[in-house]
């Protein structure tokens, strides 16, 4: 049979528990208070003047040697002043590596003294683009209008953003439009294995790419990235082509069909019209 427990055990239990209650009270006003100091320290010191971004100077940029550090200060596009600690560094790396021909880029934030640090490795650009015919019926967008420089994975930049003395691409781009630049990666990638010299491609019909070569022109119809590395090994099988056909007696080369190669032969100029000439099969 078990017995009661004292009274004096019994008053000194609920004792216990009144201050257990208490305590727990006190620690929750205390956590409260300080969880709130914390925020209203933190909004303090993000509106404070101390953390703010409030002028170019405080973003410093290092590692650009071609690319103007102006061009790069367009494609942060900070709104001063700006809290320090609302700069998001990722996307302002991601933002450059978007927008210009850099291998990387690193966004850091500085808290004393406030300052945001850029740096960036430049790629080497791979293409001079110019504008093609102007269309008045639409709206342009700067790639149209303007010249600029293409790095390997097609990121496109305008020419002002290179500095003055910055070399210049030897392959030149003309007429390329913004919804063609997805293409360029796979076809620049393709070209780079040519044997034979080319110095431009152009793009203002994009039925047919012209490339502009050592051999002369070069047709290749609209690009196809399953039969345009196709079009480049015919083209590398012709670089003896000059030995057997001299330049001066053909226009172009059309490899529209690679499979079957032909050369536009020029026609003298006689008094009597002659029939049409037919295209010439070059011989591998």
């Amino acid at each position: 049979m078990k017995t009661s427990p004292p009274l004096d055990e019994l008053t000194k239990r609920r004792r216990e528990l009144r201050h257990r209650r208490r305590w727990r009270l006190v620690q929750g006003v205390w956590q409260l208070l300080a969880v709130s100091g914390l925020t209203a320290s933190l909004l303090v010191l993000a509106t404070s003047s101390a953390w703010v971004i409030s002028k170019p100077t405080q973003v410093r940029i290092i590692g650009n040697h071609e690319i103007t550090t102006e061009a790069l200060y367009r494609i942060l596009n900070f709104r001063y002043p700006e809290s320090i600690l609302q700069v998001q560094p990722r996307a302002l790396e991601q933002a450059l590596l978007a927008q210009a021909p850099l291998a990387q880029a690193s966004v850091t934030r500085r808290l004393w003294p406030p300052e945001i640090l850029v740096t960036v490795r430049e790629k080497t650009p791979v293409a001079l683009t110019l504008p093609g015919p102007v269309v008045l019926a639409r709206d342009l967008s700067p790639l149209e209008e303007q010249p600029g420089i293409l790095d390997d994975q097609g990121v496109w930049l305008p020419l002002t953003a290179l500095q003055a003395q910055a070399p210049k691409p030897d392959l030149t781009v003309v007429g390329i439009k913004p919804q063609d630049l997805r293409y360029w990666k796979p076809f620049y990638a393709a070209l780079r294995l040519s044997q034979v010299k080319v110095t431009q491609v152009d793009w203002r019909n994009p039925e047919n790419l012209i490339l502009t070569t050592s051999l002369g022109l070069v047709y290749l119809g609209p690009y196809d990235g399953q039969v345009f590395p196709q079009q480049i090994h015919r083209l590398n099988q012709l670089v003896g082509l000059p030995r057997k056909v001299p330049l001066t007696k053909f226009s172009y080369l059309d490899l529209r069909n690679p499979n079957l190669p032909t050369l536009q032969l020029n026609l003298p100029h006689l008094t009597k019209s002659p029939s049409p000439a037919r295209p010439r099969a070059p011989h591998d």
